[in-house]
């Protein structure tokens, strides 16, 4: 056998005859595609291979070998350096979102909201996925025809996160079935599962593809080869070695067992696998390969069930505001599941304003007689008014900065299977946003109580409520920021340390306890802050200054709505493949220029220049004549030549 293994690379065991060329148009075809991971190395190399209908297809190989990388680039998530898919002759690659829809992916892990139970969730992804002409009773009837098909109607009551393994599997599954894909791509279908419950979703597998259905399946599993029409076998640096039936394999690699191949796959290079599947006749171009022998007898008893209908064209998704709606409904349901989440939103900003209302002085917020412009607050009041619009700002930025980010790998699905994402974070923004704003009510009316707010305020004829007004617009723009933030990281760990990053930054631009320098860029920066517009808004409201509070309110809503289209925008961004695509490119240009020490050490030097230029003239600019600071009304003060107040 350790000689058989050995022999030249481009030479083929007798025992082994290559495929025949048919000059049909096959399914799915795959030519010549590569791709590269973000350190630049090639994850794929020049893969071929094609695939009829109603094949049950394993992707098998050692690990490493792109078998999880081939799969993405079916599905669209992973970007292409070269090469093409097609799916019945039409590209998949040229980003026509209705023809990707016909490939249903059930990643290696969960997608499902674990709170939910079975059949709500099969019910919300109908919602999201069948035509918008379609109605609710029917929605409901294509749900139970799908757990009925996968053996599942007795769970339809459960939740997801109760169920078994196995079940687990299949009820992903039954959400890709909803909209009838043509092929069905599944990556370790059978991974962390005992030999019973892989045996099960095998079987539910060949008995999808008997109906009609294309299936690959990335496979370790040895007795799941027994049941597939084809297998692939990658080798090292994502190179095809073999494409044909489990039979074929054993007598192409000249072993006896097919376990065996991961065993030659992995103790040799995968070069040479490569040029020894190139090099055979038959593949000098590749063409669709067709089966023979019993695998031959399986394929033709591989018939469109009655409920499979073939490729008709695909249907439109709901639009956006019918996606809208139902994202909404099923946030609700997901908040709504977890009593101990339920209680905590109820009871933070309650307790916040108890704890505002114990340790702050009183008569706070009342107003000056004497006082009608706003420059000349008390500083009493700039400090309540800053606990108020900070502490919302907290609240509001800490119970969104997750929210995004925790669902990436379920948003990166949906979006492949035509969600809107703007629909998406618009719902995020809705729930979240009302939520806070309620909250940011109670919170301000509690706290409020021994402040002593104007009986009338700037504009409205009731002073308090104008300041929930402006505390719930300020709990919005932090709703807002806390989703740009979650947008912008890649998991929920590096959420959680940006997150006081932007809080401090939030305190230290918001002007409350200390005057900004001119520096450029710092008063911008502070002029997009919701913590700094909160504060001025607040103030406005007890001077009775009706212009500054309308600038205020008005400047919060643009910031509010500005940060969710930027949020928006990332989101679609990061989800994007060209998007991953021009990340790898950076930082491989970054790692460049970092190697390079003759580039690194000019742009450093630069740095420092620039950094020290701007505290020499920071320094300057507070030390200047005339200039004071006034820590009773926490606002500078200009002297003039006089001494006289400016």
């Amino acid at each position: 056998m350790t000689a058989t293994m050995r022999r030249s690379g481009t030479e083929a065991p007798a025992a082994w005859r290559p495929p025949q060329p048919s000059s049909a148009v096959p399914l799915l075809e795959v030519r010549n595609i590569t791709a590269s991971a973000p350190d630049g190395s090639r994850i794929l190399d020049d893969v071929s291979f094609t695939v009829e209908k109603g094949w049950l297809v394993a992707v098998a190989g050692p690990t490493g070998a792109g078998k999880t990388s081939l799969v993405r680039t079916l599905v669209g998530s992973l970007a292409l350096d070269s090469g093409v898919i097609r799916l019945n002759g039409t590209d998949l690659t040229s980003g026509n979102q209705a023809l990707q829809r016909r490939v249903g992916y059930v990643p290696q892990d969960n997608l499902l909201h674990h709170q939910l139970g079975l059949r709500r969730t099969l019910e919300y992804a109908a919602s999201l996925r069948l035509p918008g002409t379609t109605s609710a009773s029917q929605r409901s009837t294509r749900v139970l025809a799908v757990l009925d098909e996968l053996g599942l109607e007795r769970q339809g009551g459960l939740a997801v996160g109760s169920l078994s393994g196995g079940q687990r599997k299949r009820a992903n599954l039954a959400v890709e079935l909803l909209a009838e894909p043509e092929v069905l791509v599944l990556d370790e279908p059978t991974s962390g599962l005992d030999p019973g419950h892989e045996r099960s979703v095998m079987t539910t597998l060949r008995e999808i593809a008997d109906r009609g259905r294309t299936v690959l399946a990335v496979t370790h599993s040895m007795g799941a080869l027994a049941l597939c029409d084809r297998v692939i076998f990658l080798a090292a640096g994502g190179q095809v070695a073999f494409v044909g039936t489990p039979e074929e394999a054993t007598a192409y690699f000249a072993l006896s067992d097919v376990a065996e191949v991961f065993v030659a796959l992995n103790s040799h290079l995968g070069p040479s696998w490569k040029e020894r599947w190139r090099a055979l006749p038959a593949l000098a171009q590749p063409t669709r390969q067709l089966p023979e022998g019993p695998a031959a007898t399986l394929a033709s008893l591989c018939r469109p069930s009655p409920t499979y209908e073939g490729p008709d064209p695909v249907p439109a998704v709901p639009g956006w505001s019918a996606q809208l709606f139902t994202l909404t409904q099923r946030y609700l349901d997901l908040i709504r599941s977890d009593r101990r989440h339920v209680a905590m939103l109820a009871l933070q900003g309650p307790l916040l304003g108890l704890l505002l209302w114990a340790v702050l002085s009183p008569h706070g917020l009342s107003p000056v007689p004497q006082v009608s412009k706003l420059d000349v607050v008390p500083g009493r009041t700039v400090s309540v008014a800053a606990f108020l619009a900070i502490s919302v700002t907290w609240l509001g930025t800490a119970s969104a900065v997750r929210e995004i980010v925790k669902e990436h790998s379920i948003l990166r699905r949906e979006k492949g299977a035509g969600l809107s994402l703007n629909a998406y974070v618009s719902s995020k923004m809705m729930v979240l946003g009302t939520i806070i704003a309620v909250q940011a009510v109670a919170f301000t009316a509690i706290s409020c109580i021994r402040q002593g707010p104007p009986a009338h305020g700037a504009v409205l004829g009731w002073g308090l409520g104008e300041l929930m007004v402006t505390t719930a617009l300020v709990g919005l723009c932090a709703v807002a920021l806390g989703l740009l933030l979650s947008a912008l990281v890649s998991t929920p760990d590096k959420a959680m340390t940006v997150l006081p990053v932007a809080l401090v930054a939030q305190l230290i631009l918001s002007g409350a306890w200390g005057s900004l320098t001119r520096v450029p860029g710092i008063t911008q920066l502070s002029d997009l802050t919701g913590a700094h517009w909160g504060l001025k808004a607040i103030e406005a409201t007890v001077a009775g200054n009706a212009g500054a509070w309308w600038s205020a309110m008005v400047t919060l809503a643009c910031l509010t709505a500005g940060t969710t289209v930027i949020a928006a925008f990332f989101v679609q961004r990061q989800l994007h493949p060209e998007w991953a695509l021009a990340c790898r490119r950076t930082a491989a240009l970054a790692g460049l220029i970092t190697r390079r020490r003759a580039l690194l050490a000019p742009l450093v030097a630069v740095s420092m220049i620039v950094l020290l230029t701007g505290a020499a003239v920071a320094g300057l600019h507070l030390s200047g004549p005339g200039r004071k600071f006034d820590y009773v009304s926490s606002r500078p003060v200009h002297y003039g030549p006089s001494g006289r107040l400016r």
